[in-house]
């Protein structure tokens, strides 16, 4: 069996370009497979390293979202003829429209849901992408079984035919390694953290909200909130400045690996109260790291953080300062939602979904 993996729509290291460097380096490959990668010059750093059987193809293409769909839908095609590739697998909705030999993995359902967080054009090709997987594709899988039964409510696809491929705590560099990355100075003794991206599913302007009411009783916390500072993030610390916290909420933009790794040891407990997530893997990194979470409940949080996460309702301020105290308070507490969450991670296993993934890619073959 020959495998392609369609890698030339990705540029920079985030959460889905992480998903795809575990299952590279777990992929379970028979002596007379072979596994070809599709990349650009970018991605070609990101994913060349990690399988030592996986032959590259490569393309010098300019960065520009819209010269890597034009190869993507007009050349990849060819090249897949021409390498003989037997199945496609496409990480993510990046995928060629009218190529039918391909496996798509659909992570979440973001741009139904939040419509305000992409542009118009980004919608429109993201709902023809979710056309193609339905129609012109051999399988479909996901990450959660949350995310599994919406797709297949949105799709009206029977939820069996869609395979939950979970994912497990990153053993490749972090998604939000950066060469631009802050350097880690005079870190505050007592702190909560976020990890992630501005978008208003993460519900960071209930959690500034939030705080403001837990340190009227805990003066001496600080936030952390450490992702890519973009126009979203710079409206948030303008919030923070607006109710007198720009000296307790650190906006960190990108961090290195390593330094995600002194956050995580340092920090009271992370925080994650989003409205929606596919599956959210920080709470998994945090768990793996001996921190405790104070999660949402909605959408695949209660199942990925099974019960090692505090969880609240993130649409309630006082639920969530209240949720904050109990961390800040009660170490018994804390230790208890290390201990689940060190079990909880048992349940996961990068080896176990790239197998899955790969006997989906084997038995489309027969389909």
């Amino acid at each position: 069996m020959i495998i392609g993996v369609n890698l030339i729509q990705y540029t920079e290291l985030q959460g889905i370009e992480t998903f795809i460097q575990n299952m590279l380096a777990h992929w379970p490959l028979a002596k007379e497979d072979r596994l070809i990668l599709f990349t650009n010059q970018k991605s070609y750093q990101l994913f060349a390293a990690l399988n030592p059987r996986a032959e590259i193809i490569s393309k010098n293409l300019k960065s520009r979202r819209f010269s890597l769909l034009l190869y993507q839908q007009f050349q990849l095609p060819r090249q897949l003829r021409k390498a003989g590739v037997d199945i496609l697998l496409c990480p993510s909705l990046a995928l060629p429209l009218f190529y039918r030999r391909k496996i798509v993995v659909i992570h979440d359902l973001a741009f139904r849901r939040y419509p305000e967080e992409s542009g118009f054009l980004s919608r429109f090709y993201l709902n023809l992408a979710l056309l193609s997987a339905k129609y012109l594709s051999r399988g479909l899988a996901t990450v959660s079984e949350y995310a599994r039964q919406e797709i297949s409510a949105l799709l009206k696809i029977e939820s069996a035919k869609i395979i939950n491929i979970s994912e497990s705590v990153p053993l490749a560099p972090s998604a939000y390694s950066d060469p631009m990355a802050v350097a880690l100075k005079d870190l505050p003794p007592l702190f909560f953290l976020y990890i992630g991206r501005a978008y208003p599913r993460k519900n960071l302007n209930t959690l500034i909200h939030s705080f403001r009411i837990f340190i009227k009783s805990h003066p001496d916390f600080s936030l952390l909130i450490a992702g890519q500072y973009d126009k979203r993030m710079a409206a948030l610390r303008q919030t923070a400045e607006k109710l007198g916290l720009s000296q307790q909420i650190r906006f960190l933009d990108f961090i290195t690996a390593d330094a995600k790794k002194i956050l995580i040891k340092e920090a009271r407990a992370l925080v994650l109260i989003s409205h929606y997530e596919g599956f959210g893997l920080p709470v998994l990194e945090a768990q793996a790291a001996g921190l405790p979470v104070l999660a949402a409940q909605a959408s695949s949080l209660p199942e990925i953080a099974g019960e090692g996460a505090l969880f609240v309702d993130p649409n309630d301020y006082n639920d969530i300062a209240a949720g904050m105290a109990e961390l800040a308070d009660d170490e018994n507490l804390r230790q208890e939602l290390i201990r689940r969450g060190y079990e909880n991670i048992q349940r996961y296993s990068w080896e176990k979904s790239a197998e899955k993934l790969y006997d989906l890619l084997k038995n489309s073959l027969n389909a």
